[in-house]
């Protein structure tokens, strides 16, 4: 008799320590693992554990979606603002086909209260003065209007390099601005300009050879064919290397066709420069119109030297 009490007695208390720690197992959100899976549990299986992840809050979560989104969105805005400064420049290169438009460029590149501060501002007031100058109303201008025009595109320009040095723009409008300045300046600044240019379009062609037509390749080649052999860089064989480097990249931009015969012109072989003028007078068209007519009017005038001679 005394021993079934006692059992009894051992067993409530058994199951009032168990219901105890189960009421704090609960509250502590302590899981347990079945004992044996398959017959193979681990000792750490066994006695360890397992914490339950705690789970966000839906309204938690929510926020965190809403801050990341608005992050984004800032990002955004920020890569697409542009200085009121930026506007004027794309919006004057977008108009310059018209006679109207290329008015206003020029008064915007002398206006002195336009004052480029940023990157994007100095390279496209360097490509501004490039179109004026070569393609519109600019190259009508006296010579010492122009050389001032040039001056502007080369020092913003050169400003652009130095604030993204590892940037393209920067670096290939300064050269051709201050290649132009150089020979509109006089042939001493002319050699002297050309080295520094050179350098420069050096330098685009470990950015992006690629950039404008394969421009720093082009450029290139026309220096080495038009500069004087024996006082400055000139030498038809380099010039020949970076043509063929420009038509490698770019095998049907006009200009580069052009100045491949251009170049053959110079080494005396007639033939060989028609077939490059007539491929590119029957290229597709890439660059804007008017730089287009301009090409067209260079390529038509070297098929008739090379039929003369």
């Amino acid at each position: 008799m005394f021993s079934q009490t006692l059992k009894a007695g051992i067993f409530l208390t058994l199951f009032c320590v168990l219901v105890e720690f189960s009421g704090y197992a609960q509250a502590q959100n302590i899981q347990y693992p079945l004992l044996v899976q398959n017959d193979k549990v681990t000792k750490e299986e066994e006695f360890s554990p397992k914490i339950k992840k705690q789970t966000s809050h839906p309204s938690k979560k929510k926020k965190l979606k809403e801050n990341k989104e608005t992050t984004s969105n800032e990002k955004e805005l920020t890569a697409i603002q542009k200085s009121s400064l930026e506007i004027l420049y794309d919006k004057l290169w977008d108009e310059r086909e018209s006679e109207a438009g290329q008015k206003k460029m020029i008064a915007a590149i002398e206006d002195k209260k336009n004052i480029p501060q940023i990157y994007e501002e100095n390279w496209k007031l360097g490509r501004l003065v490039y179109f004026s100058v070569f393609f519109g109303l600019g190259d009508e201008l006296p010579k010492d209007e122009k050389e001032e025009l040039l001056k502007i595109g080369y020092l913003a320009s050169e400003k652009a390099l130095k604030l993204e040095p590892k940037k393209i723009e920067g670096h290939y409008w300064y050269a051709v601005n201050v290649g132009a300045y150089g020979v509109t300046h006089g042939i001493l600044s002319a050699l002297e300009m050309v080295e520094v240019s050179v350098k420069s379009l050096d330098e685009c062609i470990k950015i992006d050879p690629k950039y404008h037509w394969a421009g720093p390749y082009r450029v290139l080649g026309r220096y080495y064919y038009e500069a004087p052999s024996i006082i400055s860089i000139g030498d038809l064989k380099a010039s020949e290397i970076y043509l063929k480097k420009a038509l490698e990249l770019e095998p049907d931009f006009n200009v580069n066709l052009m100045y491949m015969g251009i170049l053959q012109m110079k080494k005396g072989d007639k033939q060989k420069a028609l077939e490059y003028f007539n491929k590119a007078k029957s290229a597709k068209a890439q660059d804007g119109p008017y730089e287009e007519k301009r090409y067209h009017r260079e390529i038509e005038k070297n098929i008739k030297l090379a039929k003369e001679e």
